[in-house]
């Protein structure tokens, strides 16, 4: 008990160091949220893997989809556009682990899809920016290109269109124009984002219906975020449970790769299929359809997502 509460502390002198709000933050919260919702859906794509002989498995991924649009939202509604050394040693870690462990390189991980969004966020909406037209021309260009693109990266394009909404609610301001603008686009991000499921999953109907409905609660409730403190809740709730919601808001990067490295082992350690010391495929169906052993070209190449939509990671 001693242990825990000098553990607990110690977060506490962390999390409270001069560059960060003593109190907690709405990022905190959302960031939370999505944390959880993360972990649920990897404990499913590791270990409950089996969706044809048991579909109900499948509800990880569902419950698990719905972190997703929070991620990538906040990449495009931060400021910030730095690429810390952090990221990219925790992208090479994962891409490691996973030629260790014998999994598929490619698509890389999704810390290389946030890298490649926070480097074209801003390039992207300074052309949407141009006009509605643009912005609607634009989008059309992403979602043809995201099936494709994401062969090569864990989300493709999609990750970009999302950020795109993060981006429109946080330079809308009160401009009734803009704001109507980024309800429009909320929409469609949310179509699109629910349709891109359904091939790579295979949800049911009502699978389908919660994971749709909860991601586009998701993407409604994100249209009004805002960067706020709230000293109230952080007075009013138990320490130990600040604490946890400011940890999780506050090492998302050092959660996501640790917590993935843990499920990649021990799947390997227990005997989950496909893993194999030392065995990767490095390009997965993409060096298949490369070298003509796919068995259709054609159709559509379907492309494991682990559901790591962790992208405002820092």
């Amino acid at each position: 008990m001693s242990n825990f509460i000098q553990n607990m502390k110690s977060m506490a002198r962390e999390m409270t160091r001069p560059n960060l709000p003593q109190d907690l933050t709405s990022y905190d919260f959302f960031k939370a949220v999505a944390i959880l919702l993360m972990v649920i859906d990897h404990i499913g794509f590791y270990f409950f893997i089996d969706t044809d002989s048991n579909p109900e498995y499948n509800y990880f991924r569902v419950f698990g989809r719905m972190c997703v649009p929070i991620w990538f939202f906040l990449i495009g509604y931060a400021r910030s556009r730095d690429l810390g050394l952090m990221i990219i040693a925790g992208a090479a870690a994962l891409v490691i682990c996973d030629v260790i462990i014998g999994r598929t390189v490619v698509p890389v991980n999704v810390l290389v899809s946030i890298i490649i969004v926070r480097l074209v966020i801003d390039y992207v909406m300074y052309y949407a920016q141009r006009g509605e037209v643009w912005l609607w021309c634009i989008s059309a260009v992403l979602f043809v290109l995201m099936i494709p693109l994401s062969i090569f990266w864990e989300y493709g394009s999609l990750g970009i269109l999302l950020a795109m909404f993060g981006y429109m609610v946080a330079h809308q301001g009160q401009d009734e124009d803009k704001q109507a603008l980024t309800k429009k686009f909320m929409i469609f991000c949310i179509v699109v984002f629910a349709l891109y499921q359904q091939p790579y999953f295979g949800f049911t109907n009502t699978q389908f219906i919660i994971m749709a409905a909860g991601s586009g609660l998701a993407f409604y409730v994100l249209l009004s975020f805002e960067s706020k403190t709230y000293p109230g809740l952080t007075q009013a709730f138990p320490r130990p449970l600040t604490l946890f919601i400011q940890f999780c808001g506050r090492h998302t990067l050092g959660i996501y790769v640790v917590h993935l490295l843990v499920f990649k082992i021990t799947a390997l350690m227990i005997g989950m299929d496909g893993y194999h010391l030392f065995q990767p495929d490095f390009f997965g169906e993409l060096g298949e359809v490369m070298s003509g052993e796919s068995a259709s070209v054609s159709v559509s190449v379907s492309v494991p997502i682990e559901g790591d939509g962790h992208a405002y990671l820092e």
